[in-house]
């Protein structure tokens, strides 16, 4: 496709199919770009690949260490927010179903994992809790006007258990299904209000250990309709609600009064619900990141906190105050086995249909976190309207797919596709590889970049190409070749920010190609080390599936 965005009806709709290549010297490479072209499929030979030295100078020198993995990737995913179900369930029978395939088919996105709100939030219709009361009424700390809502069980569990349904046919693990709470019901709170305020009291009193069985009998709710969850996190934004002064549902924390919550209530609760570390897993923060460092040093200074927990949270908003090296120094002060999560990307802006910018600013993100340490990125809402909602309080927002109510269709922005290269690419489980880049002078000269951002802003930062690598499924062996060589696959992604088409050499020294997966022809000459050559498009993202 060649649309700045592509539509999806009742009669058509497009898919990221592509198979991976089975011989050694078969290459698939996919590429979106400016100019046009949505998940271009094109398969090469080694040959061609290696003619491609001899036609031109590089620019880029790309290193891969295929036998220096780092973390793991455990996923990609989208919210199910009530905004972003309601736009999708209420397209007709058939457009539903493709934009199910979309998101989570395996000719699709194929997301692994949704963050779902406990509660509405600001992309909601209206305001609402799970226990509100009338004014005036007494506190209702044993919760016992707590009740799922029509946003629940007309459209987010329905939609949830559609996609599990999907994942169970194909032989697959359920959804990992995320949650947080952006504002607990009013008499919670000290303003009496859905947004701002703190809890009344302290961690002592009855309000924050009503919290926390508030959070917990969500959980419960969602698992009576067969939704399980995955990880679970204290509070959205705790920190930017305050500093920002938000306006929608919300709730504000001091450092020390978020450490005290999870200590102090909400690990008990989870506790004595029996949801262990190894069976739900806990995220610290969930905020920007501009704002973590007084958090995590109260984090830090809680063993029980750092014992239970499981990862750090984080959103990519107001990234610009701080350069994405700042991921990197964030997770190195957490224990190793910490998961690092984007758990909320989207623009806070109107939709841009067909924006490329956008799709690339998704794509490098998404490399900073990988190159960060970081093993899940969760987009905001999976689908708005057109106008950026529905949203209560105005809060209008753009979205990787856009439905048309009124033509009953719906369009896929670029971001979309952005999210395909990774999220088809760098597949669940798969472990990054060490990637250097270096930047091929006029004279010969190479010089090394770094890959993590310094500087503070996208705009002045100055590198046109950021590539990542994962090996696909390390621990299971694939196909053998010849003797005991077994064939490893590795998926790669390249941003090429330029203006004009990049040329870049990719290095594989631990790799070695073949000619014949099945007989194990020798005539390629295995053994040779061979550099190959690939091709960027002005302002794309191409991907290249390999077999190592």
């Amino acid at each position: 496709m060649t649309h700045a965005t592509t539509n999806c009806d009742e009669s058509y709709c497009d898919s990221l199919h592509f198979e991976w290549p089975q011989a050694g010297d078969r290459f698939v490479r996919v590429t979106s770009s400016k100019a046009g072209d949505r998940f271009k499929v094109s398969e090469l030979t080694l040959d061609q690949l290696r003619d491609g030295r001899v036609s031109g100078p590089v620019d880029y020198l790309v290193d891969v260490q295929v036998n220096k993995r780092h973390q793991q990737v455990v996923g990609f995913g989208g919210a199910v927010t009530d905004a972003a179900a309601q736009n999708i369930m209420d397209l007709p029978k058939r457009v539903v179903s493709h934009a199910f395939e979309d998101y989570f088919g395996p000719h699709g996105l194929d997301y692994n994992m949704a963050r779902v709100p406990c509660g509405g939030t600001d992309m909601s219709a209206r305001v609402y809790t799970y226990d509100d009361l009338p004014p005036g009424h007494e506190p209702d700390f044993e919760l016992r006007h707590f009740r799922l809502q029509p946003e629940d069980l007309n459209y987010k569990i329905p939609f949830l258990q559609r996609v599990n349904s999907m994942r169970s046919a194909r032989g697959l693990d359920q959804l990992k299904v995320m949650s947080t709470s952006w504002s607990p019901p009013v008499w919670m709170k000290n303003n009496s209000y859905i947004s701002q305020g703190y809890l009344k009291g302290d961690h002592r009193g009855p309000y924050y250990d009503a919290y926390a069985r508030y959070l917990l009998r969500f959980l419960d709710e969602y698992e009576r309709h067969n939704i399980s969850f995955w990880a679970i996190a204290g509070q959205n934004e705790p920190y930017t609600t305050r500093r920002v002064g938000i306006s929608f549902n919300s709730l504000n924390f001091l450092p020390e009064q978020l450490a005290d919550f999870n200590e102090f209530n909400l690990i008990p609760a989870l506790e004595r619900a029996n949801r262990t570390s190894d069976k739900l897993n806990l995220f610290l923060f969930d905020d920007n990141l501009n704002g973590h460092e007084p958090f995590t040093a109260a984090f830090l200074s809680r063993p029980r906190i750092l014992r239970f927990a499981r990862g750090l949270a984080r959103h990519w908003y107001i990234k610009d105050d701080l350069p994405y090296v700042e991921l990197s120094l964030a997770r190195l002060q957490y224990p190793n086995h910490y998961i690092g999560a984007s758990t909320e990307a989207s623009f806070i802006s109107r939709p841009a249909p067909g924006n490329w910018h956008r799709g690339e600013l998704y794509a490098l993100d998404i490399m900073e976190n990988l190159l960060a340490g970081f093993g899940v990125w969760i987009d905001w809402n999976l689908a708005l309207d057109m106008e950026g909602g529905p949203t209560w309080v105005g809060n209008y927002l753009d979205a990787a797919m856009l439905v048309d109510k009124r033509r009953q269709v719906y369009y896929k922005n670029p971001m979309y596709y952005a999210l395909g290269h990774f999220s088809r690419f760098l597949k669940p489980n798969s472990r990054l590889l060490s990637t250097g880049v270096y930047a091929i002078g006029a004279n010969g000269s190479v010089e090394p970049q770094e890959q993590l951002n310094w500087s503070r802003t996208f705009e002045r930062d100055r590198r046109q190409v950021s590539v990542v690598a994962a090996e696909l499924d390390p621990a299971a062996a694939a196909e053998p070749t010849s003797g005991a060589t077994l064939r490893r696959r590795i998926g790669l992604v390249a941003l090429n920010r330029a203006a004009t088409p990049t040329r870049i050499e990719l290095r594989l020294a631990q790799c070695k190609f073949y000619s014949d997966l099945e007989g194990g022809n020798e005539n390629s000459s295995a053994a040779e080390l061979r550099p190959i050559v690939l091709q960027l498009a002005a302002n794309s993202i191409t991907s290249l599936a390999f077999n190592c």
